[in-house]
């Protein structure tokens, strides 16, 4: 492996000494053998067609009342916390199983019962999860010895939209979808998913830092719909695996559906033809029937579903028990997490809907219905308000609905799961798993094998700006699913400039015409006639970096884009999906030493002669995310020089004599002051900077910064405090050296309050360093603040410290001090110190 120019980096303005810095990166040889050997299985998974799918090992995160404690939901909410807060976009920790199904715990050997199924990680050791003693992160979960799926998708991350729309009713300024900031609380607030619920605006910008999400929350307005890349990539990928569209107020549907207008509606179409989820709650299903994702007739005009005390519970969730595993996989899903209250039933919150006419879009399933023998319901007339009792003998409304459109799906939701409690937010997260989960499982991994890299790094952390490593690129391809993966299936790999392929996977072969980026370099083609029910496929490369600037971004690099399309024999018949994954890689530096000539003052020494001696320290810092190993420091060279005023290059520098009178009441006129302070005291030290008692002893005084001594400081004025400070005759101007380093004094009637603050980080707030005085002896007006007068007036300076070369005056010899540099090295230290890819 070549060594890149920063594998060995020094910069100082002064090196008194040899450096060798045996970096991380630099002390080992990358070895490959291209071998598909190399590659280990991420699942662990055993097949039998008439059992289902045997999943090894998992941790089952049962969700709904498993997670409850009484009332409380705070356990729920941790366990979807945890679920979505560590999903990814190109990998899968997590599969969801919404059947019931009954498992052996292998610590307890207890037998569970799950009725409504749950999520399960996969590679999931007990150390990563939350132990029960960290109440701030624990919820329950339980590892299995094995579990059978007979019907499971996995969950991978994606962008959420939200449509938001903000204009006048009934001459107010109102929110039109007045449940959009509802789902940003329920996942932004709640969740702690997203860091922010971005603006159309504020999105577009984010992407411009590096150091942006890969998944996002993003209000969107009508306007922004109609835009070609705001629901589509370029590509003609989705952006968002969901687009939601809130609850609106009733009877603006007509002036909703004229700001989106015809673009808008025709961006939204392709958006679900290409293969997004769009998820109407409330009355908003009305704008998808303007929109002509929904059949006209669907919506009844004016027809409205109320229920008593905006409650109505759920039919459809009948206990499983293991029983019904032919039931559609989409309505068991819906059930998954739903809170039963005490008599078994399961509530929903309802404002108003529509109500719907099935038979104008037959295309639409019911997966859930409202529970006629419990719900108190009413047909409401849009237009007047006046209600009526809905006849409990008609046929039950239908409470969540879906339909196949393209690649994508809408979804249709009749209650108001964000509105009002998080007892109901589980329906809504049902439909981000459902936009959420593919059948298809596909892994995208790479992976290097450093000769001494294990235990110190991640085998997908390569060497920063290096060329000429060679790395195992898998693309493994799972079907978890009941059906078997039919006709073609093909997985097209677009590999990025500075990324070549040299050995690909039989079925695979180059592509002559090339990648559809003019930013990748090679496309590879692999086909296959089918997946089985089931099964695992992989596809092994082997890749060679080629540019070293292909590594410069540092984190999630993408290595290969690669689509899976395929077809499913779903029971309503054949559907052709397509799978995105990117391959990421991560690179760091080698050890980046930066050293720094620092003069430390803390420590005087006699020298032979008069004057003094200090030592200096050269800091050697690791300033990359990564650890140097084996540092050798091999030479120390001693320069021994006088300290010369940087300034005045002709001009030795003086040493201060710090005026320790000055922390004495006699002096300061107000308090004896503490110095230093030792610890945090009960009630904070403090003490005042008399500008304008300091400044009447000019040009002697000097204020100079303590760095062990952290202060939080204000500016008072001094005339206010004239029972502290009695008047003085200076009415000069502030001149006081260094006055003006960490505050910003209007005038010597000032003075600056100082008080101990040791335990700043408590208050997330930047101490600042306290201000000492100090007096240059060398003048007279120091002399006589330091050393005192005699009967005469002038400074009582004892003999050997008086300077005889001055006789208008009685002052003290200027000091001068003379520096030994390179005498020490400081300790190294990792930057930033987190851990990085190695300890």
């Amino acid at each position: 492996m070549k060594v890149g120019k920063r594998a060995l980096c020094i910069s100082s303005s002064i090196v008194s000494g040899v450096l060798v810095f045996g970096a991380l990166i630099t002390l080992g040889l990358l070895h490959f053998s291209g071998s598909s050997s190399l590659i280990s299985t991420r699942l662990n998974l055993d097949v039998d067609s008439s059992e289902g799918v045997s999943l090894k090992d998992p941790c089952v995160i049962p969700l709904g009342n498993a997670q409850l404690q009484g009332k409380k939901t705070t356990l729920l909410q941790k366990a979807y916390m945890h679920i979505f807060k560590n999903l990814k976009p190109s990998t899968t920790d997590f599969v969801v199983y919404p059947y019931g199904f009954t498992h052996v715990d292998p610590h307890t050997s207890q037998s569970h019962t799950w009725d409504d199924g749950a999520v399960m990680k996969i590679n999931a050791p007990p150390e990563e999860m939350p132990p029960s003693w960290r109440r701030a992160e624990y919820f329950k979960y339980l590892y299995a010895e094995e579990v059978q799926l007979h019907k499971a998708k996995a969950l991978y991350d994606h962008s959420i939209a939200v449509l938001r729309v903000r204009g006048e009713y009934e001459g107010r300024q109102a929110d039109l979808t007045f449940e959009s900031d509802y789902y940003c609380q329920a996942l932004q607030g709640y969740l702690g998913k997203y860091p922010k619920c971005y603006t159309w605006p504020e999105y577009r910008q984010s992407l411009e830092d590096p150091r942006h999400q890969d998944t996002a929350f993003v209000f969107i307005e009508p306007e922004d719909l109609a835009q070609p890349d705001t629901l589509l990539y370029a590509d003609g990928i989705p952006r968002f695996g969901l687009v939601v569209f809130p609850d609106v107020i009733s009877t603006t549907d007509a002036y909703l559906l004229q700001l989106i207008g015809v673009n808008g509606a025709t961006r939204l179409r392709e958006y679900a033809e290409r293969g997004g989820v769009v998820y109407a709650s409330g009355k908003a299903v009305s704008i998808l029937e303007g929109v002509q994702l929904l059949e006209h007739g669907l919506v009844q005009e004016n027809a409205l579903l109320a229920a008593k005390d905006n409650t109505l519970y759920v039919s459809g969730c009948e206990v499983d028990a293991q029983q019904g595993h032919e039931t559609p996989f989409e309505k068991r899903l819906m059930c998954l997490g739903l809170i039963r209250d005490d008599q078994g039933r399961v509530p929903a919150f309802a404002l108003s809907s529509h109500f719907l006419n099935l038979g104008a879009d037959p295309q639409l399933q019911t997966l859930l219905e409202c529970d006629m023998a419990h719900s108190t319901l009413y047909r409401k007339d849009a237009q007047t308000g006046l209600s009526v009792p809905y006849n409990s003998e008609g046929p039950a409304p239908p409470l969540f609905l879906m339909k196949q459109w393209g690649k994508g799906k809408i979804l249709i939701n009749n209650a108001n799961p964000v509105a009002v409690s998080d007892r109901y937010y589980p329906m809504f997260y049902n439909a981000i798993f459902l936009a959420f989960a593919r059948n298809v499982l596909v892994d995208a991994q790479a992976s290097h094998s450093l000769s001494f890299a294990e235990g110190f790094v991640k085998p997908n952390v390569f060497p920063g700006l290096e060329s000429d490593i060679r790395f195992s690129v898998e693309y493994s391809v799972y079907n978890l699913y009941n059906a078997p993966v039919t006709d073609s299936t093909v997985l097209t790999a677009d590999f990025k400039d500075g990324f070549d392929p040299i050995s690909l996977p039989e079925a695979c072969v180059v592509d002559p015409m090339g990648p559809r980026d003019g930013r990748d370099t090679k496309r590879i083609t692999c086909t296959l006639t089918s997946i089985p029910m089931l099964t695992k496929t992989e596809f092994p490369f082997v890749v060679n970096i080629t540019k070293p600037t292909a590594t410069q971004r540092g984190d999630d690099i993408v290595v290969a884009n690669a689509t899976l399309a395929y077809t499913m024999a779903d029971p309503e018949g054949l559907r052709l999906e397509e799978e995105t994954k990117p391959v990421l890689i991560s690179a760091h530096m080698a050890a980046h030493i930066r050293t720094d000539y620092n003069v430390d003052p803390i420590c005087f020494y006699p020298y032979y002669g008069e004057g003094y001696t200090l030592d200096n320290v050269v800091h050697a810092a690791n300033r990359e995310d990564t650890m140097a190993l084996e540092v050798e420091h091999v030479a120390i060279v001693p320069l021994v020089c006088p300290l010369v005023d940087g300034s005045k290059g002709n001009q030795f520098v003086s040493i201060l004599e710090f005026y320790h009178q000055y922390y004495h009441k006699e002096v300061n006129r107000v308090a004896d002051y503490t110095y230093p302070w030792v610890g945090k005291t009960p009630e904070r030290a403090a003490d005042y900077v008399d500008y304008k008692l300091l400044s009447s002893m000019a040009p002697s005084t000097h204020l100079c910064a303590d760095w062990d001594q952290p202060v939080k400081v204000y500016i008072k004025p001094r005339d206010n405090s004239t029972a502290l400070f009695p008047p003085l005759p200076y009415r000069g101007p502030i001149a006081v050296e260094n006055a003006q380093q960490t505050a910003d004094p209007q005038g010597v009637d000032d003075v600056l309050w100082q008080h101990e603050f040791t335990d700043s980080e408590r208050y997330f707030e930047h101490p600042q360093q306290r201000m000492l005085a100090y007096v240059d002896t060398t003048t007279e007006v120091g002399a006589r603040a330091f050393y005192g007068t005699n009967s005469d007036g002038t400074a009582k300076v004892p003999d050997e410290h008086r300077n005889p070369n001055v006789q208008e005056a009685v002052v003290a010899k200027r000091q001068g001090g003379l520096s030994r540099a390179g005498n020490h090295f400081s300790h190294l230290s990792p930057f930033p110190p987190t851990p990085g890819p190695s300890n």
